[in-house]
Formats: structure tokens, sequence, C-alpha cells
């Protein structure tokens, strides 16, 4: 696209990005059929083939690789000449070159990827960017090869649309540690041996060095044996690459990304050395480029997005991470670091599964016992994220492994093996090698981290930079903002100011606050004088990085820098917890075993306590019951645990690779030591059953264990939350003997989900949740006894999720997203009496609550406070943010394409649908906006696709340029308001109109959406051959044909009556259609006016139209590309800076940030309060004594943990309440004295109930009486549950129903008892003069 020289300087570059945008889409939508127009067909190799027949056939065709196929011709796997050549090298030549390719290909090849002729470039570059080099298109007639070489060739077309191709390969992280060079080979080196080197150390490329000078002359790469034959095995390396023409090939680390494309190209390699003169730094290859170029998988990472950024997520696509040890903890750390979407992680462990580890590590069945734990779980975290390359090892843990990533994550290394190793990576150069420790010992979490002398935080909270709105500047230098939102930042923040009229000498500069006040504050470092202030004004916060200093583990060991304290009863226990940890490990040094629960094991770690204790410069106390219970649980890896410290530590590997968020600095310790039974079980009620459960058993017994198989938990959610509560069902045996989980959840699987909700994969999108979760947990423990519902839990369900059903439940467990549901949950359990387990994330905070029957307060006690609203006349006239802007343009979305065409199709289908809406009660001025959302959506209704175009047309005529006039016009820029003060006063913004301009991508993106929007509702065909629907040069000729009418101004009485609205307090609550309500006979004109038929339009299924339901994870069907388009030309109209497209569908869309870290240690801790559960722990007894259980607050950003007991439950007291009944007399007041009464306590709390038991026979003055003489309070009213009036004792006609029978009375109110014996209607009681108050009371007819 072209830069009109007509446009200003300041918006070239929000074109060059709308252009850049467009360039990615068609990249992306590329057929892949077109890269292989001109290519020769698919040459293959048969299974039957001998290793010597395939080299001959290679190269006699001249290529480096073919797919195998079988009898059938189906592509069985991929050789190359580098495969073929490697195993020769490997065996005796003459005997090997006999065996056939079948034997040979589970060894050696790779995968086969196969794709269809109409499958887009999209596609293919997720398994280019994981190191498969070719793969196959089917385009019907035949099949053909594409290469990543191909790809590259056709991205050259594009590489203006792709910001990162002018960076650095160092800026893009293209020459970390994780693509070193190991190893040298030199000139005269025997092929074998070159082959040897880059099979042995699993490389791709070696550089080749003069035998005799030293000096870097060639390369040799898996690549370049094009036409090798076995008798060029004993070749040396400078004869064979002599032979083959191919000159040394490098680039310098400073180099363009565009720079090694060009070059790989023009040499024909996959590989590329990175050097600096003489010096080989790394390898770049044609699959690391891809996997640049390629980027954010938006659609699947749109909530992670929310939380890191792009630049953050585009440092985690090129991290490499080392996870070593993989018992639980290990995979769930991996687990988390795969589903963020780095680079590449390397699975290490050399030991063996045993059948304990099936108890905490979800990847690991029973048929794994006795193989490799990092080898058998590897398809299954291959799986989790197939952008991120997986691998294996089982070698010992040596430095060489270490530098091969950039960050590395030890588990269950003894303390004098990983001061070794930190040390090696925190002076590795150029760059050090982030080292994070962590275990868990039973009930004792521990974290280390070093990230290096110099490490820099660019986000120290996680909060986006906040902005304020100047409402006036006083002569002493004193900035007050606009009273919508409190000022977030504190004193010596940092700030600068844009928009200033008037004091403009502060635009553009930085500077630092104080004297921070709510809604005020003060320049630190400001002018002495200021210029007197006119109006405007924006304050953008600057958030500063921050430079951290990190300590060798071999210094902090004695003086540990500690992270706070994570529990509010616990602290200065980190100390202590740090010393035993030592003591531990020292134990496991000296005998090579975790100590037992024997009284001899106990000792010696508590002897080892005291000696490290005694030597620290500032000891504490040895408390000798802690040490015991963690040196005898230190053997135990539990799920609980593992989740909890999976989330921590994998939260703090994406810190170490991006820089976001501030880490643990630099122990962290956190102990459950409160779940533990009451008493100490017994040493053969520990002992190991050789089952699953036996890290369970060891701390909290075999009763333990029984009872928890044995329970019903109900599980109300089955996403983010619901997919890590079920793993830990299923890991800790819940319901794994005569229990059952059962689980509900009325959604079903999106791509969007698969970045969290672990248990699901491409395969299960469209299907549900609940079913899905439970089939995918059932394979981690089959004895686990899931139950899965599709239905909310919701009052309709109710004969669903009925008495029985409750009544049988031992524990209810949310995994909700939304306030409503969780406050009807909670009700539920208040109403039943059951525990009720409590979470929530939002990006990196989480929050957990235990609700405990007659102990804690419940859920309702304190909820979620609602999403604010954003007043009507704000978002149709007066937005001043991109949020205002989105909304509206999402509410532009409904009303054209859902609403309108729905009521349409209602109107034209049904000759009494307005007829019918009255009887119903239906509100006049609802009925006033259906009549008007049917003219709106039958004016200039299409015949053809042109139509649709001149409609999108005057739509931009109408949003941007006319409304605006009009508004100005009615208001000019120097208005005043009716109390004399100016009527642009901020917040609200003068704006002015856009010009419809063809060649401004913003613009035309508004036409192109439209038109097809409204093409789609009207069944209107677009031109799809060849994309021209999504063509501008398609759009611009007609565009160019359609005359708009000029602009004439009006008297706009309704913005009138909102901006007079808005000065009011009932701002909030107006809208742009509020006036009086609207007649009989206006509503009758209204509806006559309609056009009679539809004449134009087809009817299809008893439709005239096909409404749009906006799904905003579709990036192919225009609905965020119209709603991006409309947001940003508003926030063009007023001044507002735009968003790309992912900013947009964030805001417009209501997408919740989310990352898995959150998830896993809300899930984690709220299992540990489930144990606490199950083994009948207390709460506090008194304000000064802890209990057992924890409620938490957490943010990962802070880093911040806080473990603190839950609140009781609020108990109603006598008191007096003062109301206004007037409110235009606040003068006058009326006191209401409140009798609290429950039966035998001096209150009560909602977990409550008075009781009033009945017969079926009983008269609705028995039930008045049982009031009267059981409770002595009298009945001044009854309602039923569905809000008809029973009785009044005031009023005389409800006083003769006083003898009637009271069953009878509410059969006859259609009343419905749904097969229960109880109900709960509404009393209003006396006791005297005084109102009463009781607990809920449940009537209950006890003969029924």
């Amino acid at each position: 696209i072209n830069f009109p020289h007509t446009y200003p300087q300041h918006s070239q570059p929000r074109l060059h990005k709308m252009a850049e945008q467009n360039g990615k889409l068609v990249f992306n939508n590329t057929l892949v059929s077109r890269l292989v127009e001109n290519k020769g067909p698919l040459r293959t190799l048969r299974e039957v083939h001998s290793i010597g027949e395939a080299l001959q056939y290679l190269a006699q065709h001249s290529i480096t690789a073919a797919p195998v196929v079988d009898d059938a011709n189906n592509e069985i796997g991929f050789l190359s000449v580098y495969d073929l050549l490697s195993f020769l090298s490997a065996a005796q030549a003459e005997k090997g070159a006999e065996k056939t390719l079948r034997s040979l290909l589970d060894e050696t090849s790779s995968k086969v990827h196969n794709y269809k002729a109409n499958s887009v470039l999209k596609e293919i570059t997720e398994p280019m960017s994981k190191g498969y080099h070719r793969l196959i298109v089917d385009l019907g007639e035949g099949k053909k090869l594409v290469t990543q070489s191909d790809v590259l060739k056709h991205f050259l077309e594009f590489e203006n649309a792709f910001d990162d191709v002018v960076k650095s390969l160092e800026t893009l992280g293209l020459t970390n540690t994780a693509n070193r060079i190991p190893v040298r080979v030199l000139s005269t080196d025997t092929l074998a041996q070159a082959l040897k080197a880059l099979s042995d150390n699993d490389l791709n490329l070696v550089p080749v060095f003069n035998a005799e000078t030293g000096v870097l002359e060639t390369t040799i790469s898996i690549s370049d044996f094009r036409g090798a034959t076995v008798d060029d095995l004993n070749k040396s390396v400078a004869e064979f690459r002599s032979a083959s023409n191919n000159a040394l090939v490098t680039v310098g680390p400073q180099d363009s990304l565009i720079t090694a494309i060009r070059k790989a190209l023009d040499a024909g390699a996959h590989f590329i050395l990175v050097a600096n003169e003489q010096t080989p730094i790394s390898v770049v290859s044609l699959s690391d480029i891809i996997n640049v170029l390629r980027g954010i998988d938006e659609d699947l990472h749109s909530r992670q997005l929310a939380v890191y950024g792009r630049s953050a997520m585009k440092r985690l696509a090129v991290t490499n991470v080392l996870i070593s040890g993989m018992n639980g903890l290990g995979a769930e750390i991996a687990k988390n670091v795969i589903l963020a979407g780095v680079r590449g992680v390397t699975l290490h462990d050399t030991k063996l599964t045993t059948a304990a580890d099936l108890g905490s590590h979800f990847y690991l069945t029973e048929d794994d016992i006795g193989k490799n734990r990092a080898s058998a779980s590897l398809k299954n975290f291959r799986e989790l994220n197939p952008a991120v390359k997986i691998v294996a090892s089982e070698e010992e843990l040596t430095t060489d492994l270490l530098s091969r990533h950039s960050v590395v994550v030890l588990i269950e290394v003894p303390t004098k093996k990983a001061v070794e190793l930190n040390a090696f990576c925190r002076n590795y150069k150029p760059n050090p090698i982030a080292f994070i420790r962590v275990d868990t010992l039973g009930l004792l979490g521990t974290m280390f981290s070093d990230f290096g002398d110099e490490f820099v935080v660019n986000d120290v909270d996680g909060e986006a930079p906040a902005s304020y709105i100047i409402s006036q500047i006083k002569e002493d230098g004193k900035i007050l903002v606009v009273d919508e939102e409190p000022i977030a930042f504190g004193d010596d923040s940092y700030v600068t100011f844009t928009e200033i009229e008037g004091t403009s000498e502060l635009n553009g500069k930085e500077f630092q606050v104080k004297d921070t006040k709510p809604f005020a504050f003060y320049l630190k470092d400001g002018p002495e004088k200021l210029s007197p202030y006119i109006t405007g004004g924006i304050i953008h916060q600057v958030k500063k990085d921050k430079t951290l200093n990190f300590v060798s583990l071999g210094d902090s060991l004695k003086n540990p820098r500690l992270a706070e304290d994570t529990d509010f009863s616990k602290f200065g226990r980190a100390y202590l917890l740090h010393v035993v940890y030592q003591a531990i490990y020292q134990f496991v040094e000296e005998t090579g075993r975790y100590p037992g629960v024997s009284e001899e094991d106990v000792a010696r770690v508590l002897a080892i306590s005291n000696e490290i204790n005694a030597q620290a410069d500032n000891p504490t106390e040895i408390n000798e019951k802690l040490v015991r219970q963690l040196a005898q649980g230190s053997a135990a890896v539990i799920n609980p645990m593992a989740a909890t410290f999976g989330g921590i530590a994998g939260q703090e590997v994406i810190k170490a690779a991006t820089g976001k968020f501030h880490p643990f600095f630099q122990f962290l310790y956190l102990d459950a030591l409160e779940c533990l039974p009451t008493e100490e079980p017994a040493p053969e009620d520990r002992a190991a059953q050789n089952s699953r459960f036996d890290h369970q058993i060891l701390l909290f017994g075999k009763k333990f264990q029984e009872r928890i198989g044995a329970s019903k938990v109900f599980l109300v959610g089955a996403g983010a939350l619901g997919c890590e509560f079920l793993k830990n069902f299923a890991m800790t045996g819940l319901s794994s003997t005569t229990g059952n989980i059962f689980i509900t959840d009325d959604d079903v699987i999106e791509k969007s989900n698969l970045s969290r909700q672990f248990l699901f994969r491409n395969w299960h999108i469209h299907k549900p949740k609940s079913v899905c979760a439970a089939e995918q947990v059932k394979k981690m423990n089959p004895s686990i006894h899931p139950k899965t519902f599709q239905e909310r839990v919701a009052p309709n369900t109710e004969n669903l999720f009925n008495d029985q059903f409750w009544n049988e439940l031992d524990v209810v467990v949310n995994a909700l997203d939304n306030i409503k549901a969780r406050l009807y949950v909670d009700s539920r359990c208040v109403f039943f009496e059951k525990p009720l387990l409590e979470s929530g994330t939002l990006g990196p905070k989480c929050h957990t609550q235990v609700v405990l029957p007659h102990h804690t307060a419940h859920y309702g006690a304190n909820p979620d406070p609602p999403e604010k609203s954003t007043p009507a006349c704000t978002l149709h006239n007066f937005p001043h943010n991109i949020d205002h802007c989105l909304q509206w343009a999402r509410s532009e979305f409904v009303g054209n394409f859902e609403t309108s065409p729905d009521e349409i199709n209602k109107y034209y289908t049904n000759p009494n649908y307005f007829q019918e809406l009255k009887e119903a009660g239906t509100n006049p001025n609802e009925l006033g906006e259906k009549v008007k959302a049917i003219q709106e959506g039958t004016k200039d209704l299409p015949v053809n696709f042109e139509d649709c175009i001149r409609w999108a047309r005057f739509r931009f005529e109408d949003y941007f340029t006319n409304r605006i006039l009009q508004l100005t016009h009615t208001f000019p820029k120097d208005a005043m308001t009716n109390r004399g003060t100016p009527f642009w006063a901020p917040p609200k913004r003068f704006p002015v109109p856009v010009h419809f301009d063809a060649n401004d991508p913003t613009h035309l993106g508004f036409v192109i959406a439209a038109a097809n929007l409204r093409a789609n509702v009207c069944n209107v065909p677009a031109p799809t051959d060849s994309n021209r629907n999504r063509d501008p040069d398609y759009f611009r000729p007609i565009l160019a044909t359609i005359s708009v009418p000029e602009f004439q101004p009006a008297v706009d009485e309704a913005i009138k009556r909102q901006a007079e609205q808005a000065e009011q307090a009932a701002a909030a609550a107006s809208s742009s259609s509020s006036s009086s309500s609207m007649s009989d006979n206006d509503l009758a004109n209204q509806i006559e006016s309609l056009p009679k038929s539809l004449s134009q339009l087809q009817l299809k299924e008893d439709k005239y139209m096909e409404p749009e339901e906006f799904e905003k994870d579709d990036d192919t069907n225009f609905h965020m590309d119209f709603i991006s388009a409309v947001g940003n030309l508003r926030a063009r109209n007023y001044s507002i800076p735009e968003v790309d497209l992912l900013r947009a569908k964030l805001i417009a869309g209501r997408i919740i940030p989310a990352i898995a870290t959150a998830t896993a240690l809300a899930t984690g801790l709220i299992m540990l309060e489930l144990f606490k559960i199950f083994n009948d722990k207390r709460t506090a007894p008194d304000f000064l004594t802890p209990g057992d259980f924890r409620n938490s607050s957490n943010n990962l950003a802070l880093p911040q943990i806080q473990l603190f007991d839950p609140e009781p439950p609020a108990v109603a007291k006598d008191r007096v309440e003062v109301r206004i009944p007037d409110p235009s007399h606040p003068d006058y007041q009326e006191e209401e004295t409140i009798v609290v009464y429950h039966p035998n306590a001096t209150g009560f709390t909602i977990w409550d109930k008075l009781r009033i038991d009945i017969t079926k026979d009983a008269t609705l003055a028995d039930v008045i009486e049982v009031f009267k003489k059981q409770h002595d309070l009298e009945v001044d009213s009854l309602a039923l549950p569905n809000g008809q009036l029973l009785y009044a004792s005031f009023l005389a006609t409800t006083k003769q129903r006083l003898p009637l029978n009271f069953l009878k009375l509410l059969e006859d109110r259609s009343f419905d008892l749904e097969g229960k014996n109880y109900f709960l209607p509404t009393f209003l009681l006396r006791k005297g003069y005084d109102t009463a108050e009781t607990a809920t009371i449940v009537v209950r007819f006890t003969d029924l």
C-alpha cells in the first residue's frame, strides 16, 4: 500500500502497521499448491529397497531425502542421505548397505506430513518450525514436495510485512546457548567422523577447521550430503566438500534476519553458521527462521498474550529450557513451560519410574514402571504443544548438557552438585544461564533462583501503565485528575504528559511525583513556576526497569536471601525451613536415600540441623517437632505440593526468559505441615503398599487414602481450573474406590482453550469439555470414577442437581469464571451445608478460599466486585479512551448483524409478533427499539454484493463523518453548560470528522468487513473467487462510483438531552433512546411504516436473514475486522490512540487474561485445603490462635504468596437501622429496631436455619400459630418464593385465607414443590413492636 502524499507525517506509521498486518494475512493464507506449481513430481523410496539402493537412487536424482512408501504407496517415513550414511558409519558398511529401509524406519525416519492442495502456509509452517524440512502436498493429480526453502523464497515477496526481518540475529535470540556448537571437525577428518560428531552431539551443523592452520575453512551439515555414497565415508571432509563446491557461508550475530535468509537461499543451505570472525557462535537453521516468521499463534495464545504482551512472547519463542528431574514436580513445571510456548524443552532424568511416581506424575502409567521417567512421558508432553520442540535425555547431568539451554531447572539434585552446576551457569559466557533449583519434599516446598549478576526486570508488577485525564493544574503545581479512578501509582513514580493546553511546558517531559493523593499529586522535580492551565491533558505513568544482582547458591547457603514469608501464621519460619532443607540433602548425600520414618533417621536429620544452625551468623531456635515432620515426609512427592510449586517455578522460568515480572529473590520456602493428621499415624499405617498412593500414605496413612477414595466430589466447571483440578483428583485418588467425581460444564472446546486447558487437544475442538476432560483423566488414573454432565448449575437445572444429589456430596469445588454462577453454587452449598472450595485467576494473580459450614464466611459474604459499566452517553457521544470506542463498536456489530436480522426474521415470519409482545407486557420503549431495529435492517436491502459495498460506504459516512458533524454543530468547541462551564471540559474530548479515503487501510478495512457481513446476513453471494471479497483492488473502483449526499445539520434534541443528563447524577443510567414512553399510536404508526414484504430477500429455512453470532476467535468471519475498524475510526474521531487487532480483540471480546502457572498455583493450594477437610482439621478458635485452614491471595508478578486464616461467619446482631424514605428530603430519617431471634442462641449466621414443621392438613392459621407458640413471633406477611403474597396482617382479603388448607393454597397458586417436602417462603416477622430477623426459614411438611 503506497502512502498518499496528502497524509500528514504522523499518520504514516499507522498506515504502515495496517499494511503490515494485511501483508502477513496474505502470506499466511497463501495456498501451498502455489509454491509447488513449477516443481517436478514427488520421488519416493520403497520400503523393500536396501540402504545401498536408496543411496544410489537419491544420488541419481540429486535429492537429499525422500519419503518411503509401502506396497499400497502410503508414505510411512522420511529418510535422508544423512540418515542412511549415519547408520552405515556406525555399522559395517558392506553388511549395513544390504539392510532394507523398512527395518531402518523405526530408528531414524522422520514423520511424514501430508497436506491438501487447499492448505495454506499458516498450516505448514508449524511442523517446519520444529525441524521438518520437507512436507508432501497432494494436488489431486499427483503429489509434490514443499520445502523450507520454497516457503522462504515465497516470503521474500512479503518481507516488508515482517518487522523482525530487519532485527539482528542476536536481538531475535538466534545466537543463544541452545544453538551453541560444542564440537569442531578438522578438514582431515573422514566423513564418517564428521557424521559421528553430528550424530553424537545431536547437531545439524559443525564448523570445519584447517588441520594445519586452525583457520575456519567451511562447514558440514546434515543437508550437505546430496549425491553422497557409501564410498564417500572414508574420504576426508576437505575432499568431500571440495567435490561439492560448497564455499564457507557465515553470518555475524549483528547481521539481520533477512541477510541470513538471503545467504541461506543463495547457498541452498538448510543451516548457516553464525560466527564472529573465526569464532563459531551458533547455528541458525531454516526452522529457526520460520519459527521467527511464524510469530505467535494469537488464536491459541490470546489469553496469555493479554498477560505477557508480544515482546515477552517472542523472547519465550526462542528460549530453550532444561528440566532435570522428571518426578511429579518436574512434570508440573514442564507442563506449564510447554504451554507457555517456549522454543524447546529438554526433559532430563536418570531415574526409572516407580509405582509411587504415578501419584504425582500425570503422564506416567503402570506400563511405564521400570522405564526412564523422561523418555516414558515424552510422547504425551509433545502432544501438549506441537509448536514446542521437546526431547528427552537420559545422560548424566553435565555442564555440556546445561550449556545447550538458556534456562536450567534442577529437581532432586543434592546441594553439593547443585552448587557446582550453579557456578557454571552464572559464569557462562557470553550470557549467564538462568538457574532454578526447586524441590517438594513431602509438605515442604522450596525454590532458589539465580539469574546472574545483572538481571533486568522490565515489568516489576505486571500492571499496565496507568493513564489519567487532567481536570485542573493549580498555581502551586498541584495536578488534579478526573475522579473516575483513584491514582494507582505512589510517590517517586514517573509520569509524562501530553495534550495539555496552557501549561504546555509539561508536555513530553518526564517527572517524578510526590504527595500522591487519590485524585491529585505534585511533581517532585517540576518547574518552579507553571504557565496558567487552560484545558486538556493526559498523564501517562512511566514504568522503569529494575536491575537485580543475584548471588550464587554457594554464597547464599549460609546467609540466604529469603523471599517474604508466605504464611501470616508462620512469620520467621523460613530460615528454619532453610536449615532443615539443607540437613535433609546432607542426609541424602551421606546415605544415598531420603530419611524414613525411623527414629534413627529423624535423629540424624535433627543433629545435622543443629550443626548447620550453629554455624549460622544468626542461628534460630530448632523446633524438633517440625524437624521430625519434615524429615519423615521428605521422600514423598505429592500432587498438591507439586502443582503449587509447578506453578511457581514455571513462572520463574518465564521470568528468566523474558524479564517479565519480578523473580522471587532468592530463596522461597513454603510448608503445609498443618495438613498432617492431628495424631501421627503408626509406622505400619504408613508402610509402602507398592501403589501409586505410597507417598500420600507415607504422609497421611492408609485411612486417609481410604477416605478420599470413597469421597464424592462435585466439580463445577471443566475449563482451565477444571482441567487442573481433575488431574489433581486423579493423582490423589479421589473417588478411586467407591466414590464419584461429578463434573459439569455446558461449554465446548475452542482453539484458544488449548494454551491453558491442558487436557484438551486439537482433535477435541467443538466437543464437550466435561466429557473430554473425564476421558483424559481416566487415562491418568483408570481407578477414578468420573460422571459427566453438560448442564449449568442453575435454578432451571435443580431437577437434575436435586436434593438427593447435593445431600450425598462430601465437598464442592468451583472452577467457574463468572460471579453469578459462583454465587448460585455458593447458595446451594450454604443451604445444604456442604464445604465449598473456591478459586479464581486473573493474569498472574489468583485467590483461593475455603468455605466450611458454620466455621467460615461463605463466598457471597465478600464476592468479587461487579464489572464497571460505562454511561451510555459516554459510549454514544463522549468517549475518552479506546475501551469506550470498542464497546460502542461491538454494540454496533450486535445491532446491525445480530439484533436487527433476528427481529426482522421474527416480524416477517409471524404477523402477530408485536401483538404477542404487547400481550406479554413488553415495555413500549422496548417495542419501539425493536421497530427501529427492523427499520434500520430493511433500509437499502441489497440485491448484489455491490449493493452491500454501497451500504457499507454510507455507514462509514454516518458513523465517522455525519454524526460527528452533527455533534459539533449542536455543541461547538466553545459551547458552555447550563452552569457556565466549558461543555468540552475533561474528560470530554472534542471530536473531528473522518473523511473517507479508499487509500487508508482502516477506511477500506471497514468497508470490506461491513460489506461482507451485510452480504452474509442478507444471503447475498460474495465474490469469493480468488478472495475478491477481501481484495482492496476489487473494492476501490466500485467505491469510486458511489455518490454520497452532502451532510445537512439538524437540531438534535436527543444529543442535548444526553448532555443535560450527563450533567446530573442520573447520567450513568441514561441511554441514547431515553425519552418519555412511546404512545400506542406512535408505535402503531411506526409498525405501519415498515415494509410490507421483503421481496429482495429469499426465505430460507423460515428465515429471511442469517444473524451473525459474535465469535472473536475466528479470523475469517470479519467480526473482529469490523469491530477493530469501527473502534479505531471512532478513536480517530476523538484523537484517542488506536490499537492493533489483538488488543481490540482483548477489549471487545472481554477476554480475561489467563496463564497456566497461576491456574496451577491456585489448584495446588486448594488441594491442600481439600486434604485438610478429609483430615478433619480445625479452624481458628479465636483471633489470636491460628487454625489449620488457609485462604490465599497471590500475585506471581510481584511476586507475592499470602496465606491466611479464613474469616469466621458473620453473626447477626440486634441493631437499629436508619433509613431515608425520600431521597429528595434527606433530612427526614426513620429508625427501625431489628431484633435477632434464633432458638437456643443469641444470634445466628448464614449457615443456620429456622425450621417450621407442619403436616399436610395444616391451615394457614396453623402455620402462623407455630411462630406464635414456639417462637413468640408475630407474622406480618408471608410470600411464596415466586413473589406471590399469600398473607398480610394488614389486608383483609388475605385474612380470609387463614382457615384454608395451606398446601391447597400453594397448589391453587400453581406453586410446585417439585417433589420436595419443604420450601422457603419469605416472612416478615415481629417481636413485640420490633422487626424480628431470623435465620433462613424452611417450612417442611413432615408427612409428605
